[in-house]
């Protein structure tokens, strides 16, 4: 790394800012930053330096500090900074809290072993209600090759049990349903691949909910497996056992049930969820199994809603056993899905 006297003393700072009434604001706007060594009080170390007429376009802003009144090296002595900002002459409170670490916000790139190290892709978020991000960080245009990774976490270490490459906590008390501790998000491509190099009994990925009857896994949108589809089911009598889906080349849905004949005939209505699940343009099947007694039960006529059963011989008030088999409404043909090769990658 260079040394502190050839290190640049700017910082890119990126904002977004809403006015009293929540509303994110749009229009020129004039600030003013000074940075003090307490959260409350005491002399500012920088500042005030002023932007005057700053372009903010739906409440997102973006300057350059120091650009005006460069950022001194005794700002940055290892203890935590506290920004101070000034919005059309009114201060914003609190102050917003700046890495300890000297100068590790404005590198330049030749005193770095890296190839495209670009000071200006750190950056704090701040909001004027204080609704400010921890780390942003950004990859400028240009700043590297596009196929390469913009942030990099290896652990090299080769015995112990703290195999933890990357370890992400939200201990936050707020309850939202937008609460998250981590989001991926791309406009192309994947925006999640997990790649696993041994088979050591592991799970390639482990999801742990608060209870094995808790909201596990969503998905919006198609799962495929390779390999087979289970579930885990407690016994009673030792460890989970696994048992596994049904699989068919269409998309299929079942119900089943038990019914008895009445006078050599009867009406069995099937369930409204099954109903409405399942597509009038494919004949449902029905099976049924004679229980207690012998009869010749056949299926006389099916729809969507039910099927109508009847006795040519034997006993006119059997019971009988029966499974439906539905095609899933808009799943009439098969589905052509490209799938990717059943390759290791």
């Amino acid at each position: 790394m260079q040394a502190v006297a050839d290190v640049p003393g700017q910082m890119s700072y990126q904002g977004f800012l809403r006015d009293g009434d929540g509303i994110p604001v749009t229009g020129l706007v004039n600030f003013q930053f000074n940075i003090f060594p307490d959260s409350t009080s005491g002399d500012a170390c920088w500042g005030p330096e002023f932007h005057v007429g700053v372009p903010v376009v739906d409440g997102f802003f973006e300057l350059q500090l120091g650009s005006v009144l460069p950022l001194p090296a005794t700002c940055f002595d290892g203890t935590v900074e506290w920004l101070d900002i000034w919005v059309n002459g009114a201060p914003l409170s609190p102050r917003k809290p700046i890495s300890s670490s000297a100068y590790a916000f404005a590198t330049s790139a030749s005193g770095l072993e890296c190839a495209y190290c670009d000071g200006k892709t750190l950056t704090m978020i701040v909001d004027a209600l204080g609704n400010g991000r921890a780390l942003y960080i950004e990859k400028t245009p240009d700043a590297g090759p596009s196929n390469q990774a913009l942030i990099f976490v290896n652990n090299r270490e080769s015995s112990g049990n703290d195999g933890n490459c990357l370890h992400l906590t939200n201990t936050g008390q707020v309850i939202s349903s937008s609460t998250r501790v981590l989001t991926s998000r791309a406009k192309f491509g994947e925006a999640g691949h997990f790649i696993k190099d041994d088979d050591d009994d592991e799970y390639a990925v482990n999801i742990r909910s608060a209870c094995s009857t808790c909201e596990g896994l969503y998905v919006y949108g198609t799962i495929f497996s390779t390999s087979l589809t289970g579930s885990a089911v407690e016994t009673g009598d030792g460890p989970p056992q696994a048992i596994f889906g049904v699989q068919a080349p269409e998309v299929e849905m079942y119900t089943s049930g038990s019914s008895r004949l009445i006078g050599d005939r009867v009406y069995v209505a099937l369930d409204p969820l099954f109903t409405e699940s399942v597509s009038g343009e494919v004949a449902v099947r029905v099976t049924l199994t004679p229980v207690g007694g012998w009869s010749a039960i056949y299926v006389e006529s099916t729809s969507t809603e039910g099927f109508e059963v009847i006795s040519e011989a034997g006993d006119p008030d059997v019971e009988f056993h029966w499974m439906a088999c539905g095609r899933r409404r808009g799943y009439e043909t098969r589905p052509a899905i490209a799938l990717q090769s059943l390759r290791e990658e």
